[in-house]
């Protein structure tokens, strides 16, 4: 139930910065009408520093702060209290009568905290749970001191603290708040993972449920693996850290920081086991990625490979309305570090799941007593305005009737701005057919939405198959009925198939105009690139060199592994002009080992023969794939790398621009250890080497179905040591290779046009008839 609080200020003090959200609730929605984030003048985990110099930075960037959003002593501000520096515990009680729950609880803390009960502030919560006869309680407590402190610096500035809160259970309060797909049975769950400077806050949030950990890992850790392993200060370190992405050290700078990975997936996934084992059923639907360590480049997408679930840094909030006198680029930036504010904000409206209270209730005392004594001053002023409202009254009963002109005069204005009024509404009346219009136009691609399963069909008969492939048709019986022996005595490298990971599929209304966009960020460096494109997709691992492809445009470079390119025609026949249309943008990922690219996708001179045929055959033939030859759709303009675009590259751990979801990570024994090996020399680039060279383990990754190796392995020599070209540079063996085909297909849904368009659409079945005939 929301309170009588209208508008409040959350306020998070990091070691970096001071976050700020301000909320405001007019009875129905809730508005964000501002939104700041103040960086201290120095870190306040920066070496050297006191405890009183911590407070006076911390004091000085608040005071910065109020001064630049106009903070006044009335508004309501919300804190929170670092999880790791105070005490949550959730416990089932016996089966009581409400009244009695209080009693028991009183107990029960006595009994958990682990503190003097007259040396903390402690309140409880009561989580309700539909139709289950347990009472759960969670009990919440900091000791005096801490609490104290955390208030001194809002008392100093004279700031009105009515909410304190646990950053952990305010996060929980966020994602109660902002994420729909909690069901009210509690079984689905999301986790948070909101990393700081010094330590992450891990909370699994359900809608019955809430439980959270700390982790003493975050992004000071990841400097200080910097600075050991480059001897450098703790601030160099930190500023070579924010820019390793663009860095020429960035391939050693990311294998500085492995083990710190190594370490907090670890224990993300030791907390997530430990949740598991008390809370059988529940399913996790994502991972939602805070805190402003999490920016550093390629944790998320670790998290993502280490956790086998989708990972997401919210970019918007779902739930709340922005003020137009905010910039949406600005809220949209800092959305992924206002999580704990959020919730502080949500629950000092009174909105929140979570209300449980850590203010001292001495203060909380006093406030209760200012709110009356201001209610009886202004019942006080009341009367007294209703007195003199009396005798005013009467005194202008005199007045009028004395200067009834002036009555008069008066009327007249009060008439004439009466009916500007209503003109000004009958205009904004009139407004509302063309909001309806704009309505009405945006939900007309929904009509034809059942077209986009016969798309998928259409273009998943376009891959190799018994059909298009005859002579492999024992493989994909096999591969059918999970019969890997049978699959595994074809080498691998000769197998035609393809292994989709993911398929968007996006409409436009003019395919000409219409751009492919970017499915993630890029990187610019590459375990073994010497040059080429690195787009792509964001990863750990640096950015992966190009492969030419005979028949799509552009040749094999050694120097470039990935590339983007269209396909080329390889008939005589003469180019048509582009006609634009309606359609769809369709982009596919995926992995194959065979291979032979080029002649997988878009063999050269393959001519009628469809025994010969590609992917990118099929797709300019789609006639040829429907059963009755009359596709609705056609390949768009596939000669331009505008509207057709295919990348390909060799599966390798660290490519930063391979397609997510392939393949599952495993260490794979080389060579096994011996005496004189036991010191270790560490892992270089996915291989740990003793301190004699020698390989003994290498990360891959492996074929789920059948255990093989798909991605790239070190050429080893008899001694298992690996094997350098002339330049120095490691040798590699592939296996398979992943793609990214883009296309457009224009799409004929049947529909009749207008009656002085029908010279033009006769013109058009002639020029297809006349193309069938040539063919």
């Amino acid at each position: 139930m929301a309170s009588k609080v209208k508008s409040v200020w959350a306020i998070d003090i990091g070691n970096a910065s001071l976050k700020a959200l301000h909320l405001r609730y007019n009875g129905q929605s809730v508005e964000v009408v501002g939104l700041d984030k103040t960086e201290h003048s120095k870190p306040l985990f920066q070496d050297g520093l006191t405890e009183e110099d911590r407070k006076r930075i911390t004091s000085e960037t608040l005071a910065r702060f109020i001064e630049k959003n106009n903070v006044t002593k009335k508004d309501n501000i919300a804190i929170g209290v670092p999880g790791q520096s105070s005490f949550a515990r959730f416990i089932n009680l016996p089966p009581v009568e409400p009244k009695g729950i209080p009693k028991i609880v009183q107990y029960e803390a006595v009994q958990q905290i682990p503190f003097d009960i007259n040396e903390v502030e402690w309140d409880w919560q009561l989580m309700e749970k539909p139709d289950s006869p347990e009472i759960e309680v969670g009990i919440f407590a900091i000791k005096n001191e801490l609490i104290n402190a955390a208030l001194d610096v809002f008392q100093q500035e004279n700031l009105k603290v009515t909410t304190v809160q646990m950053t952990p259970m305010a996060l929980y309060n966020f994602a109660y708040h902002d994420f729909a797909e909690l069901d009210e049975a509690g079984k689905k769950a999301i986790i948070i993972v909101n990393m700081g400077s010094d330590s992450t806050e891990l909370v699994v949030c359900s809608k019955t449920k809430v439980w959270q950990r700390s982790i003493p890992i975050g992004g000071n850790n990841f400097t200080q693996a910097i600075a050991d392993a480059f001897k450098l200060t703790f601030a160099k370190a930190e500023k070579l850290k924010r820019t390793a992405p663009v860095s020429k050290y960035a391939k050693q700078i990311f294998q500085a920081m492995r083990p710190v990975f190594t370490d907090m997936g670890s224990e993300i996934q030791r907390s997530i086991g430990y949740f598991r084992s008390s809370s059988r059923g529940t399913t996790f639907t994502k991972v939602v990625a805070m805190g402003g360590a999490m920016k550093l480049h390629g944790v998320a997408k670790y998290l993502q490979q280490s956790l086998q679930m989708p990972v997401v840094r919210p970019e918007s909030f779902k739930t709340l309305e922005v003020s137009h006198d905010l910039s949406i680029a600005k809220v949209h930036e800092d959305v992924g570090d206002m999580g704990i504010v959020y919730g502080l904000a949500i629950q000092g409206l009174g909105l929140a799941k979570i209300e449980s209270n850590l203010l001292p209730r001495r203060i909380a005392r006093a406030m209760s007593w200012t709110r009356k004594a201001q209610t009886l001053v202004i019942a006080a002023s009341m009367l007294l305005v209703l007195s003199l409202m009396n005798y005013a009254k009467t005194s202008m009963d005199v007045g009028n009737y004395e200067s009834a002109n002036r009555t008069r005069s008066q009327s007249e204005s009060i008439i004439d701005k009466a009916e500007k009024a209503i003109s000004s509404l009958k205009r904004e009346e009139k407004r509302e057919d063309v909001y309806n219009a704009a309505i009405s136009k945006e939900f007309e691609i929904f009509k034809n939405r059942d077209v986009i399963p016969q798309l998928k069909q259409t273009v998943l008969k376009c891959l190799p198959n018994a059909i298009n492939n005859s002579r492999d048709a024992k493989l994909y019986e096999a591969f059918r009925d999970g019969d890997i022996e049978a699959v595994t005595s074809i080498p691998r490298h000769e197998r035609k198939q393809v292994f989709i990971t993911d398929m968007t599929i996006k409409y436009a209304s003019s395919l000409k105009g219409a751009s492919f966009g970017q499915k993630g960020a890029t990187r610019k460096a590459s375990k073994k690139s010497t040059g080429g494109d690195t787009g792509g997709m964001m990863g750990m691992g640096m950015g992966m060199p190009g492969m030419g492809m005979p028949g799509m445009g552009g040749g094999y470079s050694p120097k470039s592994r990935k590339s983007k390119r269209s396909s080329k025609k390889t008939t005589d026949e003469p180019k048509e002009e582009l006609e634009d249309g309606k359609g769809f943008i369709v982009e596919i990922e995926g992995f194959t080992p065979y291979e032979d690219v080029d002649r997988l996708f878009d063999p050269i001179n393959a001519g009628k023969d469809k025994s010969k045929w590609g992917i990118v055959t099929w797709l300019r033939n789609l006639n040829d794939v429907i059963a009755d030859g009359n596709s609705n759709f056609k390949l768009f303009d596939n000669a331009d790398i505008a509207h057709f675009i295919f990348e390909s590259g060799p599966v390798a751990i660290e490519d930063g621009q391979m397609p997510m979801g392939i393949g599952l990570m495993k260490t794979i024994e080389r060579s096994p250890r011996r005496d004189e090996d036991k010191k270790s020399d560490g892992r270089s680039s996915g291989a740990k080497k003793s301190v004699t060279g020698i390989v003994y383990e290498e990360d891959v990754l492996v074929d789920p179905m059948t255990g093989e190796e798909i991605s790239e392995i070190y050429t080893l020599d008899d001694q298992f040591k690996i094997v350098y070209d002339n330049y120095d540079n490691p040798q590699y063996a592939v296996n398979d290779n992943w793609f990214r085909l883009k296309i457009k297909l224009l799409w004929d849904n049947g529909e009749k046009e207008e009656e002085e368009d029908k010279p033009k659409k006769s013109s058009r079945r002639s020029r297809r008839s006349n193309r069938k005939k040539r063919d």
